[in-house]
């Protein structure tokens, strides 16, 4: 497997915004460089994630340790408003920022307090954000993107990570939704079923007799709602029918929650319609129509301008104002279900409006209103050979075909490549591979459950690629923003001369919820960051017995024996060790009886030194003897007579209820407690880190002997 430097890429990309500030960095200036780690008390999903201990090492030590050893920071801070978070920062040899309530809500953002702090210290030249819940991020990492920044000129560099997942959108269906929320959702002003049915119907239905009289079949409708409810544009076969369009957009009108025309305009409307007076009724049913919100008048407008120029063909279609507004009145206006009376009273003047509407809509409407063009609007999208997809382009059902567009642009634009997997040192065109659109264009295909639809964002099912055939998606894993100061100023992260940097997967670890904490902590012991000194093969372990292999206490018998309590998982933990090769000496300070002691060996399977105390002395003298270094000997201990120990050890651990100064003193701090498994989790530890050890040698053995 690569090391995590090796299979990270950086790559530029230029801002287009020609006016954006840039901050060139040379490496003969001299920039301050900081490193800026937020980590707020109040966190919501997991209380104080921030120090929770995760394999043995608190949070925001992970990533501390690496922004430390990467040696590339001129200070390294933590921004908190909490006490014990101040704490176990400045332990871990991080200054700290006391962040002020006004950036410390649960509704500020991380920029605001990244401005806060650049604002407090404007030595401050380049500030990364390194987020506290990416516990595998390496030295390397932050090395080779400050590069970027230094070598380059860039004003912001970020961390992705590359991506092989299927993206499929939520869409809300469209029948039965209000009008303003799908024009909003859908960044559209004539709304969806409308537009498609009279472009539809203005290509096959203008002669049609009977349109909107005459019943389509229930199954075509049916069909045709659907997909108009999924906003796919597989609309071909529904040409033939457009009886079938027609009742689709008067299914679309009715099913609206509110009338085209408005409940509260209903009355109005009303009034204006029994005007005896022609020239006033006109003009006060113009005035109650400009009344309409913006909305409504302009789908409203789009909607009668058709119709009257269908009733231009009534000669063909026999459908005069009069016998379309019978038809279609009573879908565009009808009275809140009071009673009867009042929804017969609304469904007799709604007919008279709208025929008066027809035969004067441009009296009601004199602004032009090019019904004609149907979606040219989108013409910028590229059509398909498919004559059914070059009338229905890929932008027209799609809010987000502007983001396409984008895509195809950036696309083509030169981009360098540095480093592991790119074009070093070379300008190339990067031409993306993405599987959003195969052989026949855009994907049709759209899932309905419920009030919602689901449709493909970055494939067409029908030309579904394999993996290898495609080179994913970057996504931003958090790790990590670099950017400059002006550019934070400006209330940016990422802007100017971009850049981005590639991390390897298995070192894209987030943590958010419950759930995320133990796969992060398996993904951290295979591939987190352990410090600067490279792993060692342990080959002895020391433990106490007091207060580490045992809870403490001491049970005496009716008889007035001694007993004490021991784990079967530290029993087993230990005869690991001893399999693996690694020895095993038990150390008590406190006087115990030697029965106890022998029986404790016997059952342990290894030594026990009784009264040691002198542990430090101790431990050298056994090293001398069996020939070992500090680097090769593992210690658990648990209060203050182990801190030396615990200092010198290549590994050093204590239980879960050690005391602080034990605490701060090791390596390593056990999720279990003394007695209930912690030395059996160290030992597990120890042979994981022997594998690692193991494995790196194999690695440095090929690299330097064989290649």
């Amino acid at each position: 497997m690569a090391t995590p430097g090796e299979s990270c890429k950086r790559t530029l990309l230029e801002d287009s915004d020609e006016n954006s500030s840039r901050t060139k960095l040379r490496k003969v200036e001299k920039r301050h460089i900081a490193a800026l780690i937020l980590a707020r008390g109040g966190s919501k999903g997991i209380p104080l994630k921030n120090i929770k201990m995760l394999a043995g090492v608190p949070l925001i030590g992970w990533v501390i340790r690496a922004a430390l050893d990467s040696g590339v920071f001129d200070s390294v801070w933590v921004s908190t408003d909490h006490d014990d978070i101040e704490k176990v920062s400045k332990v871990w040899g991080a200054k700290v920022h006391r962040r002020s309530p006004e950036v410390s809500k649960d509704c500020s953002s991380s920029l605001d307090t990244i401005k806060e702090f650049s604002s407090q210290n404007p030595d401050v030249d380049i500030i990364c954000n390194i987020q506290a819940t990416s516990p595998c991020l390496h030295p390397c990492h932050l090395k080779e993107a400050l590069e970027l920044m230094t070598d380059q000129g860039c004003d912001s560099v970020f961390s992705v990570v590359r991506r092989h997942n299927f993206r499929w959108k939520e869409v809300k269906k469209v029948f039965g939704t209000a009008l303003e929320e799908h024009l909003k959702h859908t960044g559209r002003e004539i709304a969806l079923p409308i537009e498609v049915c009279v472009t539809m119907l203005q290509e096959t239905g203008m002669q049609e007799e009977g349109l909107f009289c005459i019943a389509a079949g229930a199954d075509k409708l049916k069909k045709l709602k659907a997909t108009l409810d999924c906003s796919t544009f597989q609309l071909e076969e529904f040409y033939s029918d457009p009886h079938a369009v027609a009742g689709a957009l008067t299914t679309y009108l009715k099913e609206l929650p509110e009338p085209l025309m408005t409940y509260q305009l209903c009355e109005k409307w009303i009034q204006a319609s029994n005007i005896s007076d022609s020239d006033k009724r006109l003009k006060a049913l113009r005035e109650v129509c400009d009344m309409l919100p913006e909305p409504n008048k302009n789908n409203f407008r789009y909607l009668v301008q058709f119709l009257a120029k269908l009733a231009l063909e009534s000669n063909v279609n026999k459908m005069t104002a009069s016998n379309i507004s019978n038809v279609l009145g009573p879908s565009l206006l009808w009275a809140k279900p009071e009673g009867l009376a009042e929804r017969a009273a609304t469904t007799t003047s709604v007919v008279s409006i709208i025929e008066l509407m027809i035969n004067h809509s441009s009296c009601f409407f004199p602004e032009d209103v090019d019904i004609d063009s149907g979606f040219s609007s989108m013409s910028e999208c590229p059509s398909t050979d498919s004559e059914a997809e070059s009338r229905w382009r890929p932008g027209l059902f799609d809010s987000d075909h502007k983001h396409s567009i984008m895509t195809r642009e950036l696309a083509t634009t030169p981009v360098m490549r540095n480093g592991p997997g790119g074009l070093s040192g070379t300008s190339a065109q990067l031409n993306v591979k993405t599987p959003t659109s195969g052989p026949k264009g855009p994907s049709p295909f759209m899932m309905c459950t419920g009030d919602f639809c689901t449709k493909p964002l970055n494939l067409n099912p029908a030309c579904r690629p394999r993996r290898q055939d495609w080179d994913g998606e970057l996504c931003e894993n958090g790790s990590f923003y670099f950017a400059t100061k002006e550019l934070i100023a400006k209330g940016l992260l990422q802007g100017g001369k971009m850049s981005y940097f590639e991390m390897c997967p298995e070192c894209s670890v987030d943590i958010d919820v419950d759930i995320d904490w133990p796969v992060a902590e398996q993904r951290v012991l295979r591939f987190g960051y352990f410090g600067k000194d490279k792993p060692e093969i342990v080959k002895l372990l020391l433990c106490n017995v007091s207060g580490c292999l045992t809870d403490g206490q001491i049970y005496i018998s009716a008889n007035g024996e001694d007993m004490v309590s021991i784990n079967t998982r530290d029993q087993a933990g230990i005869g690991m060790l001893i399999k693996e090769g690694v020895k095993v000496i038990l150390i008590e300070q406190n006087p115990i009886t030697k029965a106890l002691a022998d029986k404790i060996s016997q059952r342990m399977g290894c030594q026990v030194l009784q009264k040691v105390d002198d542990k430090l002395k101790k431990v050298e003298k056994l090293m001398e003897k069996y020939g070992l270094e500090w680097k090769e000997v593992a210690y658990l201990g648990n209060d203050e007579p182990d801190v030396k120990c615990l200092n010198l050890a290549g590994l050093s651990a204590v239980p879960h209820d050690a005391p602080g100064v034990a605490l701060n003193a090791a390596k390593y701090t056990c999720c279990s407690a003394a007695g209930r498994g912690a030395l059996r989790e160290f030992a597990e530890r120890i042979l994981l880190l022997k594998k690692q050890a193991k494995s790196q040698m194999e690695r440095d053995r090929i690299g330097r002997d064989t290649f």
